[in-house]
């Protein structure tokens, strides 16, 4: 008799797995649904602009979606534009990783993670605006973008683990941050002698802290001004005649009607009492 339960568990188990996690492609974006949605992969079809949604729909059901899997868009060497909505909040490792004709990317305010290899070798990039809303910026993220010329970085990094080696025409950094972020640090991966020649612009008040970190000494470090260009604000992608105010649970479920608890309200928590 416990055999029997044991194999009728098991065949549960394994039915309840494939219900909880599933792939459907919508649009040429290939997503994971388990609660809410992982971008994991695209179909050949797609390519030039990608436009990420923030929810999409399926089986009568809507997912948010929070993450950019692993290697998702990996070598798409067809990808030229991409939009990334403020329900992301991970951009996981080699997403994009190689994606050598993509020549922009508008990342919304709602990613607090930039992984590993997220955007290696992505040798169109000019330039890269990172939201307040990052804390980390993950080792050899836009390692080899060796057309890279400008990075603005939000004031809410924490951790830098080496992102920049190998963006041979960096010339400048403008990071909003007040004290400078820890982690193995921003200077990591460039050549020292060429340092010098890049110009740091970080809050006027913040210049002397700067001066002593480290990671950060060895650029030419001057205060940001007015006119310097300003880390990316909420990014509104264009969805069909839905409403902007959305609420989802913590699993990812639309809720048309919230009481009082926890919910996502365009990518942020927010509390209803």
């Amino acid at each position: 008799m416990k055999k029997i339960y044991l194999i009728l568990f098991a065949h549960v188990f394994v039915a309840m797995n494939a219900i909880a996690s599933k792939n459907v492609t919508i649009d040429g974006i290939i997503y994971s649904i388990a609660g809410h949605a992982t971008v994991v992969g695209h179909s050949p079809e797609l390519n030039g602009n990608v436009n990420i949604p923030q929810y999409i729909e399926t089986n009568g059901r809507e997912y948010i979606v929070r993450f950019i899997g692993a290697g998702a868009f990996a070598r798409m060497t067809n990808l030229t534009h991409v939009n990334i909505p403020n329900s992301i909040i991970s951009i996981r490792q080699s997403a994009f990783y190689g994606c050598t004709n993509l020549v922009s990317i508008n990342i919304a305010n709602g990613v607090d993670t930039i992984g590993l290899d997220a955007f290696r070798e992505c040798t169109s990039l000019t330039s890269v605006n990172l939201p307040n809303s990052v804390i980390t910026i993950g080792g050899y993220s836009f390692r080899g973008c060796a057309n890279l010329t400008t990075i603005i970085i939000g004031d809410g990094a924490r951790n830098i683990y080496g992102p920049f080696g190998s963006c041979i025409n960096l010339k400048d950094i403008y990071c909003f941050v007040e004290t400078p972020p820890s982690g193995r640090g921003i200077s990591s991966g460039i050549d020292r002698n060429a340092q010098g020649a890049i110009t740091l612009h970080v809050p006027a008040e913040s210049i002397n802290m700067y001066k002593q970190a480290k990671e950060w000494n060895h650029f030419n470090i001057v205060a940001i001004t007015n006119a310097d260009p300003m880390p990316t604000r909420i990014i509104k992608i264009k969805t069909e005649a839905k409403d902007e105010e959305r609420y989802y649970d913590l699993q990812g479920h639309h809720v048309i009607e919230p009481s009082k608890g926890l919910y996502i309200i365009n990518g942020k928590k927010v509390i209803i009492r």
